[in-house]
């Protein structure tokens, strides 16, 4: 629940420098903290060049002189700089200081973001890039961010709102040299090759499976495990109670009507937590009184403006305002990198599958990429490689591009609140994971019958309870919002391509609710169609983004330009 912002200077810092930097800082909580809670006060230290400050400081947050961990990791040389990075088990970001270097570790997936500004006499490193610019105090927007926000609703790779800060990749250490002034960074490469001579795969997955757990030494009188009708969060809480946790606390959370729906997520999580004897919570995530335009502008902040998956916050983040009052560590969450859906053999496929959507792939951003001159290049580590078969492509991505750039946006969102482990996403997993062959992580067939074996013949839940994006959008207050909002934004974009975007808003009136025999029909087949097969209809027909989504990742643009704008104070 903690952010954190890593500064060094070339030089040492002075008393009276340290001082205005501490206000600085200071004025910054007050910028990237949700409005809806009273964190706890800010952490800042001084060690001669270097200063670290803990936004929100909790117990969960390890720190060692001038070195600081944020999530989670097993070993207890990670502070030291020349233990391997590799070797670190677990979910992170690591800021730490030795012998004149200081290094910004991400963990294998990325899976909380490191920041980082870089000039002649400071490195500024963040799991905020808004605590960057905030303590740059300048803004210069980035124009590279426009075309991905608007394909993939994304910043895209490893882009930022101020072009002068960049966003570390996964499984990269960044190394300060001081005395050089020096920066130099060491990626390990992300490869998925089957290793078709060893026939114990699962049985190899499973024993890693058992050690993470076995290893992770969490009290859940202070933990959450988030419960889904699916299989990651099953996953999880069958190896939990296989390896020996007992009064584990779970929570589910979606619309009020899901709870009641046989097939739905909520439905089976109920189930679940009663058969496995746990206690489970229902929260409703369809009930607030604060406007839209409160509940988006709190959306914003809190990720970043990073995704645009708004649909399950639109509770105004109580349910997470109500996790932190309660004094609970963190949440236990299920993401993980087991393989990603069966997809039709081609590039386009393994990246849509992902959300890696580029403006040419949709017929009318085609149109509007060309009449706006709007420019977008996938680059070379995101491109399907030689003798890189489409389902190693597709999992690639789902490691370089998803987890780093999707996924953590999301935890994102929630770490201003609650700390996040994702056990499913550390090392010993991921090795393992990395080998296997092409059929077994296609639709993570391996992990799957792992957690089917363990629960035979208990069902799994066939949608999700949360209300949709596509319908919440087009309900009356949303999309009467954005008709509202879209205008204000010539900053930015030009008034012609504003206009074409707020005429093409579309609002769900009751009456269109009730759809046609035939379309009902075309819903329920559509909804029992195999991925592959609704990749092979989308790559063979025109394939058009909705209007009211599109609508929407242009007011994030138009709405974090504001934000931050605003947020610049020239006489501090």
């Amino acid at each position: 629940m903690s952010k954190a912002i890593y500064i060094t200077y070339k030089e040492e810092i002075n008393k009276s420098d340290f001082k205005n930097i501490e206000e600085r800082i200071k004025h910054i909580e007050k910028k990237i903290i949700p409005d809806n809670i009273t964190p706890n006060p800010v952490n800042i230290k001084r060690d001669n060049n270097t200063i670290t400050a803990v936004f929100n400081p909790v117990s969960t947050v390890k720190q060692s002189e001038s070195s600081l961990c944020l999530g989670y990791v097993q070993n207890e040389e990670w502070d030291d700089v020349n233990s391997k990075s590799t070797k670190l088990e677990g979910t992170f970001a690591i800021f730490r200081k030795g012998q004149n270097k200081v290094q910004l570790i991400t963990d294998w997936v990325g899976s909380r973001t490191i920041w980082y500004y870089f000039d002649k006499e400071k490195l500024i490193a963040s799991t905020s890039q808004l605590a960057i610019i905030y303590y740059l105090n300048t803004f210069e927007f980035n124009q590279e961010i426009i075309p991905w926000i608007l394909s993939s609703g994304t910043l895209g790779p490893f882009f930022s709102w101020d072009k002068r800060i960049k966003a570390q990749k996964p499984k990269t250490v960044l190394t300060l040299n001081i005395k050089e002034w020096e920066i130099q960074k060491k990626s390990s490469e992300i490869v998925f090759k089957s290793n078709i001579k060893n026939k114990n795969q699962k049985r190899d997955l499973i024993k890693a499976l058992n050690q993470v757990f076995k290893n992770l030494n969490v009290d859940f009188k202070k933990w959450i495990l988030p419960l889904s009708g699916g299989y990651d969060s099953r996953g999880i809480l069958l190896f939990l109670r296989k390896n020996g946790y007992k009064d584990i606390k779970t929570l589910t959370w979606g619309a009020e009507e899901s709870q009641y729906i046989k097939d739905n997520d909520a439905y089976i999580a109920k189930k679940l937590a009663k058969h496995c004897k746990v206690s489970h919570q229902y929260v409703l995530t369809n009930e607030t009184n604060e406007p839209v335009e409160k509940i988006v502008h709190r959306f914003l902040v809190n990720g970043e403006g990073r995704i645009n998956h708004i649909s399950s916050y639109m509770d105004g983040f109580e349910i997470w305002k109500s996790i932190f009052k309660k004094k609970y560590l963190g949440i236990i969450r299920g993401d993980e990198g087991f393989g990603w859906q069966r997809i039709y053999s081609s590039e386009y496929a393994a990246r849509s599958s992902v959300g890696l959507n580029l403006m040419s792939d949709y017929a009318n951003l085609n149109e509007v990429m060309s009449e706006f001159n709007f420019k977008q290049e996938l680059p070379g580590f995101l491109k399907n490689k030689e003798n890189e078969t489409f389902e190693q492509y597709r999992d690639r991505l789902y490691h370089t591009f998803r987890l780093p750039l999707i996924m953590a946006s999301l935890s994102d969102l929630k770490l201003n609140y609650t700390e996040i482990i994702n056990p499913l996403l550390f090392p010993s997993i991921l090795k393992e994971v990395y080998v296997i062959s092409d059929k077994w992580r296609s639709n993570k067939k391996m992990f799957r019958e792992i957690v089917e074996e363990s629960l035979p013949n208990f069902p799994f839940a066939k949608e999700g309870a949360n209300i949709l994006q596509q319908d919440l959008l087009k309900t009356e207050e949303f999309a009467q919002y954005l008709k509202l909002e879209i205008p204000k934004g010539k900053d930015v974009f030009s008034k012609d391509f504003l206009n074409k975007i707020r005429a093409d808003i579309q609002v769900k009136t009751n009456r269109s609710k009730n759809k046609p025999l035939v379309s009902k029909i075309k819903t329920a087949i559509a909804k029992r169609l195999p991925s592959n097969a609704k990749q092979y209809i989308k790559l063979k027909g025109a394939n058009n983004i909705d209007p009211n989504l599109l609508a929407f990742r242009v007011l994030i643009i138009i709405k974090m330009n504001e934000i931050i704008k605003m947020n610049i104070d020239p006489n501090f």
